[in-house]
């Protein structure tokens, strides 16, 4: 379809349109859009065809264009508004749009009232529907304002003004007059609408920020109109509501609650209407609220309590259920009703919303204080104090003022509670100030002002309660008053938990009931649950009966909240934690505690005790020496301290701590007691350690303590036990010579001195220990070990006495032991009695049983050892000694068990054994048996290390295993004063060290507990050769030689050996000696030598040993000629196997008689026998070797005798080449110079004395050559002179230092001259 122009177009559409022919009308706009694309008539037309044609998308996208083209036209809005007519907008944005074209058509309706109104009232529908009230009513106002308001219309602005409050409340009434009195609204829609204008009108009044009582008054009229003609629950809501916005304001702890007649009866009406109609369920908590009001008016407590928790739904209903709980009692849920109901305030009228929060605040207040939570009341004391000062009302003053009696501020509470009384005069109420009089603890003036408040209010329990309580606190009062009064305040108010708690004190504390107690306290509890105080008090009481677990778990209950009852609840777990045993848990209690307050003593001490029951001494000690610097004069502390120190074993300190409680106080038992503990503690150490007068000292000091405290406290077991124990550690000392000074009423009972003392011997002690053992079992027949120690003491006195009564006495207690208690000790007693009765059978029985009781007994083990040792038994001996090793590796007994088999079948560990057995502790037996094998071991140790000790000294080892048996030896002999034996070894031993006069001592004490012994017994043979030896070395030669001749018939080839050296020492000949002999030979060398010929034709020991004895027989003929020196070295040369020295010695004497030939002999046999036997050379002494050094640069014309020499030197090792001689032998000594002034070589000598300037046998070789040569002595030779001369005079052997001196004096005479 083609037009001339656009305007032919549009003529043609408005002709179409007004034909209806709408699709030609599309057609036509179409062939003009494609002339003119914007063109807005066009736009207009299709939005229109589209339309009426029912595509409404179409429509409005066409009118939307066309308002784009130009928005300020009519007809594109129209159209728009047209569509919306027509198509009914139900989303939200479309309503927008709708709202937005309408308000644009109403721009062009300027005269059309009509057409206005009909737009009003469409932009009020979509603007309510769209949740604009408040635009809706507006377009609602310029519909009445035109007249032109049907009775729907009305119905519809009331429902919309209904649904906000405080807004055209002129409106509302006049929209509810014209219903009202239209005859078209029915009575039905009439009731509803007024009843939405009453609910508009209650909601416009609780929105007021003032209180208006206008308003209050035409709602309360309305109500009372609408409820005359009809029944609503919704009116008797509001009315309800009004009632209680009156009464919950002016609520009061201390005051009862006033509901006016009136309002009693519209909520009772409210309460009954909506429970007789199960469809009301919206109403239940205002009408449980109402209800429990009037309930609580009437002072239906327990029926107001029904209904809290549907009344808990409402601000208001939480005030008024906090009250019914406070009024129980039950703090703990009104608060969490007050913390729930503060934070509803704003659902409250806004007019009440500040008094509600301060009721809030006030009863929160009264929570607290009731509940004694001191930090609770801490942190609400700031609001509290803004609120007393900023309120008319007394309420928050008082509080106040409690609040600071509660912390302990009473100076503040007085002067708040002085300015309240200034302020509002005197009221009831205010006689909580006489809580600041309590406080002060002027309970007399308290007492009368309570008394004059029961005047006033003398049903009031809460008045009761503290009277009581001020009479219970009373010191001089009798408690029985303040139970009647408790009593008094319980019938009166039995709702209040603190009523029983005081009469449940008074039942524990007072009457001794622990049972009603018990009840009170849980009936508290009951009331208010989990109070602090209740739950506290309730576990002493079951700790009182010996339930603690029960009272754990109360206190338990504490631990989330202790509040101020931080400290005693810490106390009472942590000394139920001391109970039960774990002490760990009750550190970290008593510790809790010390962090509050450091300078809690008792909690100090708790700690320490604490600390030493876990064992922890260290810090213990720190414990109680904190609780010193508080009190220095607690003597349980210093009590603790001394024991600390005994269980650590600083006994000494233990004593010196303990002496300084009983100078506090004399009478201290438990120190006594502890102080005759570390003296017998001291005795026991020093019987081990062998210091047996100590011993005997302490445990006199011991008794005197024990038996004071005896007398004090005589049925004391333990004082017995350990008295009897002090006399039993004596056993093991020698009867002999003891004596000790104990109390003489332990020896007569009938002694009338108390504490004077008497001596006794060592028979009388355990007659004591005998008595006190029999009195701790009279004391305490059923206690096993009593009966134990008794059977103890009287075996002792079998064991001193010899009397088998006593041994069959002692095995029928043993018996009782095991009767009253089986225990694996009583077992090893019994077999120990039954050994001295020489019952083997029931010995053996009782170790083994002893052991099936308790496998882990080393005691038992060895015991049976012991008993199999001793029947021969040794391999079932060995494996009972292995089993006690096994169990107790440090047991002694058991390690000589072994070492005692390992003797008697000859093993080479014997020594090592007993020597292990000495190393672990002391035992008499093992003293002895390694004494013994070092004495054996000393016998057949190695020649080369007796030859190269200082004396009689051995090497380290030696040396140390001569001291551990020494001491073994001197602590044996200190306790066993008998053992013959002991002092035998123990000479040995002392001579071995050198130490001749105590040797001599010992041997002495052993011959003595020898006398009456056979001449011929063994053992006196021994220690009198032994004897006369040291009485030699020490120069007692009429004495040793006295025992010699005793022992001429039994001497053996040692005896005849050591005859032989005493007599040389003593110098003495033998009268059948030829004179020209005795001329011929210096004085005792012919006895010698008659002595030794004596062995050698005696001896039958190996030609070796005669070789040795040809060599010494020669270095002793030395000294009278060299001929028969000469004979006795061929006879030891031809004896075989040859002695080294003594080839040795024949190889000194060839050179010094220049017999090469005898040399090259001499030195080819010795490199035979070294040949033959690599070890021999570590046999020859350092003097041989420096002999054969002379006898090799002696050699000048014998180069085939040298080489020999040279040949011998070079095989012997290196340590002897460069070995210093302490000691030179007789016979190299006697022959350097010889040897020296056969050699001219001096520069060889030269070199000597360069390589070993300290050898004093190279120097003198070196003055020799030096006197030889007659040169004259040059200050290069000075220093090594000197040197010479200084090792010379420090030398031991005093014969080989004066020989060297003398030789050597004219060289000393010009030493001296040049300096």
């Amino acid at each position: 379809m083609a037009f001339k122009d656009v305007k032919a177009g549009l003529k043609a559409a408005k002709d179409a349109v007004s034909k209806e022919e709408y699709r030609d009308v599309l057609r036509i706009c179409e062939a003009i859009f494609d002339m003119d694309g914007s063109c807005y008539m066009a736009c207009i037309f299709t939005g229109l065809a589209y339309l009426k044609l029912g595509n409404t998308a179409s429509s409005k996208q066409y009118y939307k264009r066309a308002i784009e083209l130009q928005p300020d036209e009519k007809l594109g809005w129209k159209g728009l508004a047209d569509f919306y007519d027509k198509q009914k907008p139900t989303v939200a944005q479309e309503m927008v749009d709708a709202v937005t074209a309408y308000q644009k058509l109403l721009q062009y309706l300027d005269t059309d009232l009509e057409k206005k109104y009909l737009t009003w009232t469409k932009l009020a529908s979509l603007e309510g529907k769209l949740g604009n009230i408040k635009e809706a009513l507006q377009y609602y106002h310029l519909s009445v304002e035109s007249q032109h308001v049907s009775i729907d219309l009305w119905v519809e602005i009331i429902g919309y003004l209904c649904s906000i409050p405080d807004e055209d409340l002129e409106l509302m009434s006049k929209a509810v007059a014209v219903i009202m009195e239209s005859p078209s609204v029915s009575t039905e829609t009439k009731a509803k609408l007024r009843e939405c204008s009453i609910l508009k009108l209650h909601r416009t009044y609780k929105t007021r920020p003032v209180r208006d009582p206008a308003l209050e008054s035409k709602i309360r009229k309305e109500c009372l109109d609408y409820l005359a003609d009809s029944l609503s629950c919704s009116v008797m809501s509001v009315l309800a509501s009004l009632s209680i916005d009156n009464v919950i304001p002016n609520f009061k702890q201390t005051e009862d609650i006033v509901v006016p007649e009136d309002a009693r009866e519209c909520l009772t009406k409210l309460h009954n209407t909506v429970a007789g109609s199960a469809g009301l369920s919206g109403f239940d908590s205002i009408a449980a609220l109402g209800q429990m009001l009037v309930l609580i008016a009437n002072g239906n407590w327990k029926e107001a309590k029904d209904f809290v928790q549907r009344a808990s739904s409402l601000c208001e209903g939480m005030l008024a259920a906090a009250h019914v709980h406070i009024h129980f009692h039950d703090h703990s849920s009104a608060l969490m009703l007050l913390q729930e109901g503060r934070a509803m305030i704003k659902t409250a009228p806004a007019f009440l919303r500040d008094t509600y929060d301060r009721q809030f605040q006030l009863y929160q207040a009264v929570c607290y204080i009731d509940m004694r939570s001191h930090s609770s009341t801490a942190t609400i004391l700031p609001s509290l104090s803004k609120t007393a000062e900023s309120n008319t009302d007394i309420e928050a003053s008082v509080l106040l003022a409690r609040a600071y009696v509660l912390l302990g501020r009473l100076d503040t509470a007085q002067a708040v509670l002085d300015r309240t009384l200034d302020t509002f005069g005197s009221e009831n109420h205010l006689l909580w100030a006489l809580k600041i009089l309590h406080g002060r603890k002027e309970y007399i003036a308290s007492l009368e002002c309570w008394s004059l408040a029961l005047k006033v209010k003398p049903k009031c329990g809460k008045y009761h309660l503290q009277k009581g309580i001020v009479l219970w606190e009373m010191p001089s009062n009798d408690k029985l008053e303040a139970y009647g009064t408790f009593l008094e305040a319980a019938k009166l108010d039995p709702l209040d938990a603190a009523v029983f708690l005081y009469i449940g004190h008074y039942q524990r504390l007072v009457a001794n009931d622990l049972g009603r107690a018990v009840k009170c306290y849980e009936k508290a509890l009951g009331l208010k649950p989990n109070n602090a105080e209740t739950l506290l008090q309730l576990g002493d009481a079951f700790f009182a009966t010996g339930d603690i677990d029960t009272a754990y778990s109360v206190h338990s209950k504490l631990l989330a909240d202790p509040g101020p009852f931080a400290k005693q609840l810490y106390m009472k777990i942590g000394l139920y934690h001391r109970k039960k045993g774990d002490n760990t848990a009750a550190i970290q209690c008593f510790q809790n505690i010390l962090e509050m307050d450091p300078q809690d003593r008792h909690c100090w001490e708790c700690l320490g005790e604490a600390y030493l029951s876990r064992g922890s001494l260290n810090s213990a000690f720190e414990a109680f020496t904190e609780v010193l610097k508080l009190e220095p004069q607690s003597i349980n502390t210093l009590h603790q301290i001394a024991n600390i120190k005994r269980i650590q074993g600083l006994f000494f300190g233990a004593v010196s701590d303990y002496t300084t409680v009983l100078e506090l106080d004399s009478s201290y038992i438990p120190a006594l007691k502890g102080r005759g503990e570390s003296n017998l503690a001291i005795a026991v150490s020093a019987l081990k350690e062998g210091f047996n007068g100590r011993a005997v000292d302490h445990i006199s000091l011991a008794l005197r303590d024990l038996t004071k405290a005896a007398r004090l406290r005589p049925q004391f077991v333990c004082i017995w036990k350990l008295i009897g124990d002090c006399c039993n550690s004596l056993y093991d000392l020698d009867g002999e010579g003891f004596s000790i000074a104990v109390p003489a009423i332990l020896v007569d009972a009938t002694s009338t001195a108390q504490y004077d003392c008497t001596t006794v011997q060592k028979l009388d002690i355990f007659l004591i220990a005998k008595r006190a053992y029999g009195r701790a079992v009279q004391l305490s027949p059923g206690v096993s070990l009593h009966w134990h120690d008794l059977a103890i003491s009287h075996y002792y006195l079998g064991k001193l006495t010899g009397n088998m009564e006593y041994f069959q006495t002692a095995l029928q207690l043993m018996q009782k032991a095991l009767t009253t208690g089986s225990n694996y000790l009583h077992w090893i007693g019994l077999g120990v009695i039954a050994k001295a009765l020489s019952n083997f059978p029931l010995t053996q029985h009782a170790f083994i049983k002893s052991i099936q009781l308790e496998s882990n007994n080393p005691v038992a083990w060895s015991n049976l050892g012991a008993l199999y040792l001793e029947h021969g038994r040794a391999e079932l001996a060995h494996e009972a000694f292995k089993y006690a090793q096994s169990f107790d590796p440090t047991y002694v007994p058991a390690w000589i068990g072994q070492a005692m088999i390992a003797e008697s079948i000859g093993h080479n560990e014997t020594m090592d054994l007993f020597r292990h057995a000495t190393e672990l502790a002391y035992h008499p037996q093992g003293a002895v048996g390694y004494s013994y094998w070092v004495c054996h071991s000393l016998q057949t140790i190695d020649r080369k290390l007796v030859l190269e000790c200082d004396g009689a000294s051995l090497n380290v080892t030696a040396q140390r295993g001569v001291l551990q048996a020494r001491d073994g030896l001197d602590k044996c002999v200190r306790s066993r004063h008998k053992d013959p034996c002991a002092y035998n070894y123990l000479g040995l031993l002392y001579e071995q060290e050198g130490l001749l006069n105590s040797s001599m001592m010992a041997f002495l004490s052993a011959l003595e507990l020898l006398k009456g012994q056979p001449e011929s017994d063994h053992r006196v043979v021994a220690v009198k050769f032994n004897c006369a030896r040291v009485q030699s070395a020490l120069g007692r030669h009429l004495e040793a030689e006295t025992l010699y001749y005793s022992l001429v018939s039994t001497a053996d080839f040692i005896g005849k050996l050591d005859m032989a050296l005493a007599l040389f020492r003593a110098s003495k000949l033998q009268d059948s000696v030829q004179s020209k002999l005795a001329a011929l030979f210096p004085k005792g060398v012919l006895t010698l030598l008659i002595l030794v010929y004596q062995l050698l034709s005696e001896s039958l020991d190996a030609s070796a040993n005669r070789s040795n004895l040809f060599t010494g027989a020669a270095m002793a003929s030395y000294l009278g000629g060299q001929e028969l020196c000469k004979e006795l070295l061929f006879n030891a040369f031809k004896t075989s196997p040859p002695s080294l020295h003594g080839l040795v010695a024949l190889a000194v004497l060839g050179t010094i008689n220049n017999d090469q030939a005898l040399v090259q002999a001499t030195a080819v046999e010795i490199l035979r026998i070294i040949e033959w036997d690599s070890n021999a050379a570590t046999l020859l002494h350092s003097s041989c070797m420096l002999a054969l050094k002379c006898v090799h640069f002696s050699l000048q014309n014998s180069n085939q005798a040298k080489e020999s020499i040279a040949s011998v030197i070079s095989k012997l090792s290196p340590p002897m080449m460069h070995s210093l001689f302490p000691q030179v032998n007789v016979l190299s000594s006697m022959t350097l110079d010889t040897l020296c002034v056969c050699s001219s070589d001096m520069a060889e000598a030269q070199k000597m004395v360069h390589m070993y300037p300290a050898n004093p046998c190279y120097l003198s070789t070196l003055v020799f050559m030096l006197r030889k040569s007659n040169c004259e002595l040059k200050e290069k030779y000075k220093t090594a002179v000197l040197l010479h001369v200084t090792t010379i005079l420090s030398m031991d052997n005093c014969d080989v230092k004066n020989h060297i001196l003398q030789r050597t004096l004219p060289e000393l005479k010009q030493i001296v001259s040049l300096m």
